[in-house]
């Protein structure tokens, strides 16, 4: 779930939600998408759709994740990527 948040936000996901379940009213609710991310895993509908169709998103999910990966390390280089929580930490 946390790679899916991290690629596609919580927001595409709960669209993705309701376009399984009409039910789930999520536009123009939040101030914040961390208000988004609670509805993720507060609201029962939206946690019913993710546990039923989740294996739909893995392979695509995975993928983007994967090729997200590859690009930070191919524009970072692979010894600054290795130092990347080392530079995060100081800033």
């Amino acid at each position: 779930m946390k790679i899916w948040i991290a690629v596609e936000g919580p927001d595409k996901i709960l669209a993705w939600a309701a376009s399984k379940d009409p039910l789930i009213k999520w536009e123009n609710r939040f101030a914040h998408h961390c208000h988004a991310c609670l509805m993720l895993f507060r609201d029962q509908r939206v946690r019913d759709v993710i546990r039923n169709h989740y294996q739909e998103k893995v392979p695509e999910i995975l993928l983007r994740h994967s090729l997200a990966a590859q690009a930070r390390a191919t524009l970072l280089g692979t010894d600054q990527l290795e130092r990347l929580p080392e530079m995060v930490s100081t800033i």
